[in-house]
Formats: C-alpha cells, structure tokens, sequence
C-alpha cells in the first residue's frame, strides 16, 4: 500500500514537470495497483462502481485527511469495547480544548466534522437509494456480448446473460445495484455460448440468486459442462422453459418465453443460437423482445407462430448479425426502437450493414441504439412513457 499511495504521489508530481516522467512512474505504480485490484476483484465483499468515486467524495476523503492531519497529536481512532472507546474519543477530541474558560475548536475538528458529514450524505445516497417506481432495463456494454438488467418498479432484479468474460456481469451491476446489493431474483441464461454465459459463472459465485432460468443445455461444450458443475456445486435446480412459459416477476411485470418450442429444433443450421430462450417482457403499455441469438429459421418459426411478437423496443438477435433481424420478423415485431449489442472493431463484422440499413430503413436513424457507440444504454418507463440514457452520445 505505501508504495501505492508514494508512487501515485509520485506520477502526479512528476506528471506536472514532464508527461514522460509521469508516464514512467505510473508504469512502477501499475504493478502493485494491478494487484491489489485483482485480489479484491475475487473477493466476495460489496461493490462499488466507478463512477460512484467522482469529484465530491475525493473532496470529502482530503478534507478527512486534511482534519486528521490538525488533530492535536494525530489521536488514532481507537477500536473494541465501548470504554476503550471512549476513553480513545476523548483524546481525539482534545481539539475541543478550553481556551479562557471556554470550549474552542480545533481547525482540524473542524475540517474532520465537515469532512465525515459531507461523506455520510454521499453513502447514504448510495447505499440506501429507493427504487423511483419505474421500469428500468440496463443493455450493458460488454463487448461482443450480451448482458441486460431488468429491475421492476418494485424493485426485483432479473439478469439475462451475462456478457463473455467471467467479470463481464459482475464489473456492470456494481452501476445500477446499490453496492451492498448480493442478490438477483431470477438470472437467465438464453443459450450456452461464451459471449452471452460466461460471465454467468461469476455471478453465481458472488451473488445470492434465487432462481436460474435456462432453455435447451445440450452438454456439448467445455462451457456447459463447467455451467451444470457450478448448478450442481450451489444447489441449484434450475427452471427449463419452452414457448409458451409465463413469469410474473411481480404483478404488472411479466417475462413470457417465446422460444425455444418444446421439441427443440434440430438442424436447422444452428440449432444452439435457434433454441436460445427469447423473452418479452411486459409492463403496461410497453414491451420489449429479447431476441437473444436466434437467426433467420427460428425467427421465421415465431412469425409463423400464434404469439404476440409485437413490442416497443427490439434486442436485434445475434449481435446484428446478417442471419437475424429479417423484415418478415421486423414486421411483426413491428418496434418502435431498437437496440444492437456488439463489440467496436469485433472479428465478426457485427453489425452487419445490411441489418443496420434495414433497421433504420424501419426505425429512422434515431431509433437505433448500439452499445459500440453508446455505450450502456438504459430504458426507463413508467408503464406509458419511456425514455432513453446512454453512456455516450453518438453523432
């Protein structure tokens, strides 16, 4: 930790004379940062997300130095029984000292009192923030993935997919779930593939899930084998759903599944994104479909089928891939938005220009959203209205 804190010290020192020396510190100070980051990354403990450490708690945290650093003596805060305790207070609070007869603050009790209360409101903000009463569903920026956060008005918590690398899903909930928040109503795995399940591994191992939803798990891979050994190591039992299951998350909000059938598909070129468990999620007057990976065969089987497809936002299937997104089913979804998870730069060439060209041709350029350019992109309704917020502004 000391040469944490020295070396930081030192990047920002050397920083202000030369931007190569800054550099070179940095690059000393990394190492032993990376540690520290990885070891607490596996750690079972609350998280706290990035942007929760802006500007006024780092003015809060100097301000606590600051007042520690006037203290009379630099009294250490004393920890155990309450008359160790208190006797500790005491001696910390000789900043209140007598002066002519009368109590007198200390600069540094000051500094110490302003600094601990303007940190309390910004944790307790944090911490113990109410839910608005809205529908909120987060599509998180993983990548070439897919990772999406529902979280009814009520407050329940369903995670579908989990992004394509172990951290993906856990480095992404720390922003909307409050950091002391360990658990998930419902987590749903639409198919075994790494971009969209991998990261489900991690959850499980740091959150209390009370349910786990999965469709058609043939064990024909090292990543599904190692997804029913960690089912099997927690006790789960997960629920296997087909077209035609209906979840009520709480009343109002209902996830129905769509796909896969019951008897699952098989080849049809390929059946493991075709099976992928498709969900519409209900609340009011708006909708969404979550189309997951599913292409051309499987959408042509839900146009063709007895279900309501129609709903407000689109989840393109596989990543806005030239295999998915096909008018016959762009007509009956019939959104009014949409939303295309992928990677910048990915090997895959997703989004493929034809779907974009076609989406918009639907939508008009407004009503496609990407996380490649967008970033995390979060829709927020009422049941009436809905609106959009993105990470990032794109042109």
């Amino acid at each position: 930790m000391p040469l944490i804190l020295g070396g930081s010290l030192a990047t920002g020192g050397l920083g202000l004379a030369h931007p190569l020396l800054g550099q070179f510190a940095g690059w000393i100070t990394y190492v032993p940062l990376s540690y520290l980051l990885g070891l607490i990354s596996v750690l079972p403990s609350p998280g706290i997300p990035g942007t929760w450490v802006g500007a006024p708690l780092v003015l809060a945290w100097y301000g606590l130095l600051l007042g520690l650093m006037f203290l009379p003596g630099r009294v250490a805060l004393a920890q155990g029984a309450a008359v160790r305790f208190i006797a500790a207070s005491d001696r910390l609070f000789g900043g209140l000292a007598k002066h002519g007869g009368q109590p007198r603050w200390s600069l540094g009790l000051v500094f110490l009192t302003l600094a601990m209360l303007f940190a309390a409101v910004i944790l307790w903000n944090q911490v113990f923030q109410g839910h608005d009463g809205k529908l909120h569903i987060y599509f998180f920026d993983v990548g070439q993935g897919d990772s999406i956060l529902i979280v009814t008005p009520k407050g329940k918590q369903v995670l579908v997919d989990g992004g394509p690398d172990l951290t993906s899903a856990t480095r992404a909930l720390v922003g909307p779930m409050s950091p002391i928040d360990r658990s998930l109503d419902v987590v749903v795995m639409t198919h075994v593939d790494g971009d969209h399940s991998k990261g489900l591994l991690e959850v499980l191992d740091r959150y209390d899930v009370a349910t786990v939803v999965v469709g058609e798990t043939p064990l024909d891979n090292d990543l599904s084998q190692e997804w029913r050994a960690k089912l099997n190591r927690k006790q789960i039992d997960p629920v296997k759903v087909s077209e035609g299951y209906r979840l009520e998350v709480e009343p109002g909000v209902t996830l129905e599944v769509l796909n896969p059938p019951g008897v699952p598909f098989n080849g049809s070129g390929s059946d493991r994104n075709n099976n992928a468990v498709v969900l519409r999620l209900i609340y009011g007057q708006v909708s969404f479909m979550l189309a997951s990976d599913i292409e051309a065969f499987a959408e042509g089987y839900l146009v063709r089928s007895s279900a309501e497809l129609e709903s407000t936002v689109l989840k393109a299937a596989h990543h806005g891939s030239r295999t998915s997104s096909t008018a016959g089913f762009l007509n009956q979804v019939n959104p009014t938005l949409a939303v295309i998870s992928s990677g910048p730069g990915n090997q895959f060439g997703h989004p493929h220009v034809e779907v974009t060209e076609r989406l918009e041709r639907f939508l008009g350029p407004e009503g496609l959203f990407r996380t490649d350019r967008h970033g995390t992109i979060e829709f927020i309704s009422d049941g009436v209205d809905l609106w959009v917020r993105t990470d990032r502004e794109y042109p």
